[in-house]
Order: C-alpha cells, then sequence, then structure tokens
C-alpha cells in the first residue's frame, strides 16, 4: 500500500497507464488537515484510488496540511475536516483552482 501524506509520512502516489480520460491529468492536490488515520481521511483517499484505478488512469495524488501547501496540481479535492489549521491558506487555495480554471471538488 502506498505511503499518505501528513505530518508523518511521505506524500501518497499512485501510478497506472492512461486508457479513458481525455486529458492527462497527472496529479491531483488534496488539501486536507484530518489525521491519517481518520476514517474521512481513508475515505477520501480510497475514493480517489477507487476512480484512479477504475479509469486505468495515469495521476499522482499528493495530500497537503493547509498549514503546508505546495504547488498546486492539475486538479484539486479540498477534503473534509473543517475548522483547517489555515483557513485563509484553504480560501487562498479555492480562489487560485477557480482562477486558473482547475477541476475543484470539496467534500
Amino acid at each position: 500500500m502506498p505511503a499518505r501524506a501528513g505530518a508523518d509520512c511521505a506524500p501518497h502516489h499512485v501510478a497506472a497507464s492512461m486508457r479513458y480520460v481525455a486529458l492527462s491529468m497527472s496529479v491531483i492536490s488534496v488539501l486536507m488537515d484530518l489525521p491519517v488515520d481518520a476514517p474521512a481521511y481513508r475515505s477520501t483517499i480510497d475514493a480517489l484510488d477507487h476512480s484512479i484505478a477504475a479509469l486505468d488512469a495515469r495521476v499522482s495524488v499528493v495530500v497537503y496540511r493547509t498549514n503546508e501547501i505546495g504547488a498546486l496540481g492539475d486538479a484539486v479535492v479540498i477534503g473534509p475536516g473543517s475548522p483547517y489549521h489555515d483557513p485563509a491558506a484553504a480560501e487562498s487555495v479555492i480562489e487560485s483552482a477557480r482562477a486558473r480554471g482547475l477541476p475543484l471538488v470539496g467534500t
């Protein structure tokens, strides 16, 4: 099982070959402050893993904490777990994703 991003883990990465998705989406940035062992964290990552596998897509998933946000990928998922450590950073990510026309999902 791949490692999960968090305070004590490396980023989560999933890779497979691209078959059904027309756009090559190489990185999904997930913004989530939950502990890696929280059920909602696990469910969010499992749902992304399932979708990636079902599409046989070539995608990496990188989880960021709101106080440790890196460069945004090709799509953004705002994970569960409010209140966030840095609500202003979460809002900034949403604004940036919308301004750049990135796919954006909030849970």
